[in-house]
């Protein structure tokens, strides 16, 4: 057999094994949309980030990074909390704007009044008073704290994603609520998988 053919067969096979591996692309970005930093991502503050957005409009976007866990507990910063059931969970560090400010997403199909839907049965908030009611009834309820956010004025998340700063993905409250640990090299792959694959046939 000619090995140019050969080749040429080859290289489409491996294309098309990696097209077939790949996440089907979001069109647009959108509140529930995953934001996964891009493999060459510049910016120091967001490399290896996976950010949820939690809002998009024409007047700008904003969201929180899901696999920045802080080093403080909840009730360690923010002390008028720390004496309810849950304060002792895990601060997470949600971006650069605002990091005095704290935000949380919570999952359960009623939630409290004046909290934004996110998707499915995931909201946010940002009150403390329905902060402190959530980590009062119990230490299992999934509930996740930022300290600050991610935005974005208007068309410049758009402006990143054209650049391919970012690959955006559907997201889940499963994911959400995963283990940080390895968020980021795990969707990496789903959005934009680096394999090598090699034909079998190439040795023949």
């Amino acid at each position: 057999m000619n090995p140019i053919p050969r080749l040429a067969l080859a290289i489409a096979l491996i294309a098309a094994a990696l097209t077939a591996g790949a996440a089907a692309p979001a069109s647009a970005p959108a509140a529930g949309m995953l934001l996964v930093a891009a493999r060459d991502m510049a910016d120091p503050r967001f490399r290896g980030t996976v950010i949820l957005l939690a809002r998009h409009d024409e007047s700008g976007s904003l969201g929180v990074v899901l696999n920045r866990p802080a080093k403080l507990s909840v009730g360690e910063a923010v002390p008028p909390l720390a004496a309810t059931p849950a304060a002792d969970q895990r601060l997470y560090l949600g971006g650069p704007v605002a990091i005095e400010q704290v935000l949380y997403l919570v999952r359960r199909s009623e939630p409290p009044a004046g909290l934004i839907p996110v998707i499915d049965d995931l909201h946010l908030g940002a009150a403390r008073d329905r902060l402190e009611a959530l980590l009062g009834e119990q230490p299992e309820l999934p509930l996740r704290v930022f300290a600050g956010y991610a935005g974005w004025s208007a068309g410049q998340l758009a402006g990143e994603l054209a650049r391919t700063t970012w690959h955006l993905l559907p997201a889940s409250a499963d994911e959400v609520f995963a283990d940080p640990e390895g968020l980021w090299h795990r969707l990496i792959e789903r959005a934009a998988p680096s394999g090598i694959l090699v034909w079998r046939g190439a040795a023949g």
